[in-house]
């Protein structure tokens, strides 16, 4: 309970901050740079999953409002520009992954379970 009233604490800490600062979405990038960088250092940051997914349903339908007809239309233009990429984050993921892999000496079958594991298009 404590780690979630400092998490609260922290973000709301970092939203007045941005706000002073006169930053774009300070409640948003104000506040997740103060969680992100307090968490990094420190490591305490926590949140109940009921919160976590809430506040993903309302960020969500907040987004979703915003959608209009002539945005659905216009949604075949983004065929060509998703396809590069995913391609370049494949083709990033294969790269770095063949580095590190080289350097760390490990396997090709434990390199595909590490890129399984880590939520990759590669499968073992």
């Amino acid at each position: 309970m404590l780690a979630v009233a400092l998490t609260l604490l922290i973000g709301v800490a970092g939203w007045l901050v941005a706000r002073r600062l006169g930053l774009f979405a300070p409640a948003m990038f104000g506040s997740m740079l103060a969680v992100g960088i307090t968490s990094a250092l420190f490591g305490y940051a926590g949140m109940p999953t009921e919160a976590r997914v809430s506040a993903q349903s309302i960020s969500g339908a907040f987004i979703a409002m915003s959608v209009w007809r002539r945005d659905l239309a216009n949604a075949r233009k983004l065929i060509v520009p998703m396809l590069i990429l995913f391609s370049m984050l494949t083709i990033n993921m294969l790269l770095i992954g063949t580095a590190f892999t080289s350097c760390a000496g490990w396997t090709s079958t434990r390199r595909c379970w590490a890129a399984w594991l880590a939520g990759s298009p590669t499968s073992p």
